[in-house]
């Protein structure tokens, strides 16, 4: 299929912009025409403040076959996707969560392609959100390195490219190139604080502080404060609570947007908090400082 046909299905605009919200997208399909071939996994990170808050990951199971070069190259067989909706079961929902938002992603007018022909054909609704293509921002500012492969690019600002290929690793490669591309178009730029690995002190594992707690964790922790945070509290003694009660100490929130705050489970923590009960609700920040203060973890 030609590059002007597989434009010819893209509505948006392409901007050349960095954007501090965005959600970021990969696609694995069986070949290269969205007219043709069928989708096989779909990705979608959202990013908030360049904070991961949310996703939407699925694979798909095609019509057709997976040929054996897609199964080696992404290691999608027909076994993997078994018991994996069909595309018509997962579009719309891919759809609503994106919403309006800005995409990004590596030459993403090909994950476009097909991901607005799939929604069209299955619901009669067109993609039209704008979107960054990280490849035309790194041939704006890196051009020796001509039109590379992500994870040429990748490479080259030294992320490591394990398990690429699969559509959630490939998301969060080509989050890490946009924001050191980003950091080229923007004077004084910083990276998003990396996530930390918390350790117990052995006086807190000895006294094991929250025996008899129950906590709950609500939102994204992965990629924030720490990326432990949850196994941690556990090593002290915490039960975790599978849901919201009145019998839930303490709740933890991590990063978040308005799906988040408006969830079933935020508005019974505020429910029972205005009716009495003793939750304590703590943003992961402060949580985690308020271990540090206490000598808890290092």
């Amino acid at each position: 299929m030609s590059y002007i046909r597989q434009e010819a299905l893209v509505k948006g605009n392409g901007i050349l912009a960095c954007p501090d919200n965005y959600i970021v997208i990969d696609i694995e399909t069986t070949g290269l025409s969205p007219l043709q071939d069928e989708i096989t996994e779909i990705a979608a990170i959202k990013y908030r403040n360049n904070r991961k808050v949310e996703e939407f990951v699925t694979l798909v199971k095609p019509e057709g076959e997976i040929s054996p070069f897609i199964t080696k190259l992404t290691g999608i067989s027909k076994e993997t996707v078994a018991h994996a909706p069909g595309i018509d079961e997962v579009i719309e929902n891919f759809a609503r969560f994106v919403g309006e938002d800005i995409l990004v992603g590596y030459n993403v007018a090909f994950d476009i392609s097909f991901l607005s022909n799939k929604l069209e054909n299955c619901c009669g609704l067109g993609l039209r959100n704008d979107y960054v293509d990280v490849m035309r921002l790194s041939r704006d500012k890196l051009p020796f390195l001509g039109n590379p492969k992500q994870t040429v690019l990748a490479k080259y600002f030294s992320i490591t490219v394990e398990n690429a290929h699969r559509a959630t690793v490939d998301c969060e490669i080509c989050n890490k190139c946009y924001q050191k591309l980003k950091q080229l178009y923007i004077p004084g730029y910083e990276l998003p604080r990396e996530a930390r690995l918390l350790k117990a002190t052995e006086s807190a594992l000895a006294g094991q502080p929250f025996a008899g707690k129950r906590v709950a964790f609500l939102g994204v922790l992965e990629g924030l404060e720490s990326r432990n945070l949850v196994e941690l509290v556990q090593t002290l003694g915490a039960e975790m609570a599978t849901e919201i009660s009145s019998a839930v100490d303490m709740v933890v929130v991590g990063t978040g947007d308005e799906s988040v705050c408006t969830s079933k489970e935020m508005l019974q923590v505020l429910e029972l908090k205005n009716q009495g009960a003793a939750i304590a609700m703590l943003k992961d920040e402060v949580f985690v400082k308020s271990l540090q203060s206490r000598g808890w973890v290092e």
